[in-house]
């Protein structure tokens, strides 16, 4: 049997399938915002800033601040952040509670194993959740080695060291 096609048939119009309809490109500008918030550090912060602020320079310029340069951490628990560092028994025992309120001793016991040596601490930020108020610091060994550190926080002490 011969396969030819046959041009026998209805004549008309010839109607063309549609296109398949393109993906938006909306995506790609919404993932270029999100970079430029992000290096602008407009998302880490909830303050109504213009978005292109030099905000990483003026951090390195104000000292203790945020890696934003907008945050700066409570003047007790910064405290508390530099007596952790330089091992002080007496001032880490004195803002604590809960679990960690073990007394001066074995805290001071506890910073003499410790084999790390901290130099210096710096604040980068904080969060709330309904286990407390959150600040973090990232502490500078004198071997320029970094540990980080979340103070966690209930009612104006120290509940938790992570």
């Amino acid at each position: 049997m011969d396969e030819t096609p046959t041009t026998g048939g209805p004549a008309g119009p010839t109607v063309d399938a549609a296109p398949p309809p393109k993906p938006p490109r909306a995506w790609p500008a919404v993932l270029a915002a999100i970079l430029i918030a992000f290096g602008t550090g407009a998302l880490t912060y909830r303050e109504a800033n213009t978005l292109l602020t030099p905000r990483v320079a003026a951090a390195s310029l104000a000292g203790r601040t945020a890696v934003a340069g907008r945050q700066a951490p409570p003047a007790w628990i910064d405290e508390f952040a530099r007596a952790f560092c330089s091992r002080d028994a007496a001032y880490v025992s004195a803002h604590v509670s809960g679990e960690l309120d073990i007394g001066e001793g074995p805290i001071a016991d506890a910073f003499s194993r410790r084999a790390w040596q901290c130099a210096s601490s710096h604040y980068l930020g904080s969060a709330t959740n309904t286990q407390g108020q959150h600040h973090v610091f990232v502490m500078t060994g004198s071997d320029n080695e970094e540990q980080w550190f979340v103070f966690t926080v209930a009612d104006e002490k120290v509940v938790g060291i992570d």
